[in-house]
């Protein structure tokens, strides 16, 4: 697995983050809010989820590579 198919797998996952960014976007807006406040919250959020997203590809990778390398070890592997 590569990142950018995975990347292609979770594109529902980002496209609602970016939804979700908009609608606090918006909502703090229009509560007037300082514009370094609203940076700094869009910037918290977005670091939380890109690093979430990168551990996520790291475990389900490791997953992976360990299922992969245990089917080549087989002897008859036909009998999957």
């Amino acid at each position: 697995m590569n990142f950018g198919k995975y990347v292609k797998d979770k594109i529902n996952y980002i496209l609602v983050f970016i939804v979700y960014c908009l609608i606090i976007l918006a909502y703090l807006n229009a509560m007037q809010v300082n514009n370094n406040v609203t940076i700094f919250i869009l910037l918290i959020s977005s670091v939380l989820f890109i690093v979430t997203f990168i551990i996520t590809f790291v475990r389900k990778n490791k997953y992976i590579n360990g299922i992969n390398s245990i089917l080549d070890s087989l002897n008859e592997k036909y009998l999957i």
